[in-house]
């Protein structure tokens, strides 16, 4: 067996360095001009590079600005349980700078193609994926002119959160309370007294806000599909990119191959057969999460200055649409 395993290991390290001499990366590099997705695939890569200052140091908000106005006065008992008092800034910022993240994880990923030869494919797509409805979450919270209905959203979006915060606490109490009464099984260590005490206090504290937003009509957010087909509904309405493609059906359609992959499924992988098809889909989909991140971080940019000038890391190409959004979302007053 210990003969086997050499032979592997040494047969696994001769592969990796045929795959990165000089010839086989050269050969890749040429052969790559003839498959369009491929090009397609490095391309967006380079596009979702631009993201890594604004990423790194997105603006922040501005006093009288739009996304100022709107995080004024919720619920002081919704604000103390999530921990913030604003939570459009809550619901937006962080989703928009986790999409390019992921995405400039990607570009990372596909610069490797040529000089090593691995794809990294199925991590590509799910990177994308999350991308794509971190977002689409951004995006359908700042695109609506109205703030009361900007207000609402990210109120929808709590309860979301409060509620998977509740069902989390909830399992977390029951099953240490199953465990106490079982002699047989111990605790981990971290899960004292105090702790218990503690997701007690944080279940009833859930249950609580829980019952708050009920009762002050704040309905359920959107499922993810509904919240991603909202985004590019508004993205194709609003060309924020004159030469970009349509992106309704492409993005549902990418969407759920990705999902179908992200979580373990065979079905998408008739769709993945042959080099040509597999980078399609890794083009299609990059497009289609990068287009989205590009809206989520413009809109940012739009709601948190009080000018057109936008930040210094926002993206130059993306600078027009900014000045354009503007007047739309500006606001004097509360």
């Amino acid at each position: 067996m210990g003969r086997f395993k050499q032979a592997t290991r040494k047969r696994s390290q001769a592969d990796r360095r045929r795959l990165t001499e000089p010839d086989a990366v050269a050969a890749r590099a040429i052969a790559s001009a003839f498959i369009p997705a491929q090009a397609r695939a490095s391309e967006r890569a380079s596009a979702a590079k631009l993201l890594i200052p604004w990423q790194r140091a997105p603006s922040g908000v501005q006093p009288g600005s739009s996304v100022d106005l709107d995080d004024k006065g919720f619920p002081a008992a919704v604000s103390d349980f999530i921990g913030t008092e604003t939570l459009v800034l809550h619901h937006s910022l962080f989703p928009a700078m986790s999409a390019a993240e992921n995405l400039t994880t990607v570009a990372h990923l596909i610069d490797q193609w040529e000089p090593t030869g691995k794809m990294r494919t199925i991590s590509i797509i799910t990177l994308c994926r999350s991308a794509l409805e971190s977002a689409s979450r951004a995006v359908w919270v700042l695109c609506e002119p109205d703030r009361d209905e900007r207000r609402s959203r990210a109120l929808r979006i709590t309860r979301e959160e409060v509620q998977r915060h509740k069902k989390y606490v909830t399992e977390q109490v029951n099953r240490l309370d199953k465990a106490a009464a079982n002699s047989a099984s111990a605790p981990m260590a971290f899960e004292t007294p105090a702790y218990v005490i503690e997701l007690k206090t944080q279940k009833r504290n859930a249950e609580s806000v829980m019952q708050t937003l009920i009762d002050s009509g704040v309905k359920g957010a959107l499922t993810m599909e509904q919240t991603i087909d909202a985004a590019a509904e508004w993205i194709d309405a609003n060309r924020l990119v004159k030469s970009g493609r349509p992106m309704a059906n492409l993005t549902r359609e990418k969407y759920s191959i990705a999902s179908g992959i992200a979580h373990g499924s065979t079905w998408p992988t008739r769709y993945l057969l042959g080099a040509t098809d597999l980078t399609s889909v890794v083009a299609d989909l990059l497009y289609a999460s990068l287009t989205t991140t590009e809206a989520a971080i413009t809109l940012w940019e739009t709601h948190a200055s009080v000018d057109p000038r936008v930040g210094r890391k926002y993206p130059q190409h993306l600078r027009q649409a900014a000045r354009q959004l503007h007047p739309r979302y500006a606001s004097a007053s509360s």
